[in-house]
């Protein structure tokens, strides 16, 4: 889920072999070619 408001992210990252659902700002994230 992208909140351009916010400037948010809800993700779902892999952590320990399991998903976490995981709120990041936009400065957290880069994105993948």
């Amino acid at each position: 889920e992208i909140n351009v408001e916010k400037q948010k992210i809800k993700a779902l990252v892999n952590m320990f072999g399991r998903e976490t659902p995981t709120e990041l700002n936009f400065n957290q994230i880069e994105k993948l070619d």
